[in-house]
């Protein structure tokens, strides 16, 4: 999501009502340049976990009147995560800014407000931390939380070691134990600060024990609650994190999807490696052909996806099992971690397919047999039919016959019927930017809770 007007004059009304609410506050990493300009994908603001509540309340009633209606909250240790969603115009914005009491590494506070807060001054519209805490920070958060230094921020931190080394070396020291703190201040006085990003696994558990030794009770307790937190945040799902796309062939799901997952990624702050595709199923399991014989089916990519023979009943039985166990240990086996790690997957195709298409996978099956399955399967949080003319559609793929593709229309509007709040009908004969842009807006408004 780009910066623009929108997201300056948000941040802006944010940044005077923090002031209003009389508590610390400061804008942690990246603020260089902000609020008219933001090099980051979100805006990370330090405040005392006692006082997350009143912040957010402040920023949500200041985003509010600035067109900011929708909200998605998630939770973590230390840090609370709150992602704006405006419908003021056709196409969304966003923003996404973040309140943190710290940097925790699996119960290790390697940074607290508290602590970053005395070192503070006051620049310009906001408090920001001193320069040697900047670039530790800058320094060891993606080291101890995940990822690598951006090369971007090498300069900052290179600066602040050269300019300041007693100090960078003392919070070396204060964040690792003193083998390791030597270590890397040896790489950094050899200006060789990228080849720490290597140490990352020895790095992380020396900020544990440095904690640790520190602190026992506290990094204990801080640890355990550490695990319950993540426990409890794996047993819950973000929304708007699994799609399913639907429609006859050559309506244009392929296009579609790859308008949508472009808006999307743009609107949740993700790059194209946090969004995931599949094709009609998980593929936890293998095609059952492949199973069997050891060739491949696709039975989907066939010129004539009806050219196959139906399976008899008793064979139809096992493979609509046999599929839907692939749904089921695909989504929690794979799907549901990927979903937890941030990413955002989207399905060519669904189940909802067995029913509308049974002769693609050669099933011979009453239709209630196979809704009873579905109602056993993990569902999407929306689904978008792609809706238009028979004739329109067969113009464009000649794969069925005009009749076929009436057919599977009118089974996909019963279905459509059936579940009104989970499906979103969109009019295919418009262009794909359009019906993407349509289907964000639906994603707000039908899953991000009203600000």
């Amino acid at each position: 999501m780009s910066w623009g007007k929108a997201q300056v004059l948000a941040l802006k009304a944010a940044f005077t009502a923090l002031d209003n609410t009389n508590i610390d506050w400061m804008v942690l990493r990246n603020h260089q340049g902000l609020p008219n300009v933001n090099r980051s994908k979100d805006v990370d603001i330090g405040v005392e976990k006692v006082n997350f509540r009143r912040a957010e309340k402040a920023i949500s009633d200041a985003l509010l009147r600035t067109g900011f209606d929708r909200v998605m909250v998630q939770n973590f240790q230390y840090i609370r995560c709150l992602t704006f969603f405006s419908t003021v115009e056709s196409t969304p914005n966003s923003i996404k800014i973040d309140l943190v009491d710290g940097f925790p590494f699996r119960g290790a506070q390697v940074f607290n407000f508290r602590l970053l807060y005395s070192n503070a001054y006051r620049d310009s519209e906001f408090t920001v931390p001193d320069l040697v805490d900047d670039a530790v920070m800058l320094w060891c958060k993606p080291l101890v939380t995940g990822g690598i230094v951006k090369a971007r921020y090498l300069t900052e931190i290179k600066y602040a070691a050269q300019s300041h080394p007693s100090d960078f070396k003392a919070e070396l020291h204060r964040i690792l134990t003193p083998i390791w703190a030597n270590r890397v201040w040896s790489r950094i006085e050899a200006d060789d600060i990228e080849s720490t990003i290597n140490m990352m696994t020895q790095l992380r558990k020396s900020v544990w024990w440095r904690a640790f030794l520190t602190n026992p009770i506290l990094t204990l307790r801080n640890t355990v609650s550490h695990i319950i937190t993540e426990l409890v945040r794996r047993t819950q799902r973000n929304p708007a994190t699994l799609f399913a796309v639907l429609g006859p062939d050559g309506v244009g799901k392929t296009t579609f999807i790859k308008h949508f997952s472009r808006m999307l990624g743009d609107l949740q702050f993700k790059d194209e490696n946090s969004i995931k595709i599949y094709h009609f199923r998980p593929h936890m399991l293998p095609n059952i052909n492949k199973l069997l014989t050891g060739k491949s089916e696709v039975i989907s990519e066939f010129n004539n996806p009806h050219s196959a023979k139906p399976a008899s009943m008793p064979s139809s039985f096992l493979r609509i099992t046999y599929y839907w166990m692939d749904y089921l240990l695909g989504y929690w086996i794979n799907l549901r971690g990927q979903i937890i790690k941030g990413r955002t997957i989207i399905f060519d195709r669904y189940f909802y397919d067995f029913i509308v298409d049974p002769r693609r996978s050669r099933l011979s099956l009453p239709g209630w047999i196979v809704g009873l399955y579905l109602t056993l399967t993990p569902k999407p949080d929306l689904i978008f039919f792609l809706d238009a003319n028979a004739d329109q559609i067969f113009t464009r793929k000649q794969e069925l016959q005009p009749n076929e593709i009436k057919r599977q229309l009118t089974e996909y509007r019963k279905i459509v019927g059936k579940y009104p709040n989970r499906f979103v009908c969109l009019d295919a004969s418009k262009s794909p930017e359009e019906i993407a842009k349509k289907a964000i807006l639906e994603v707000v408004l039908r899953l991000y809770r009203v600000n």
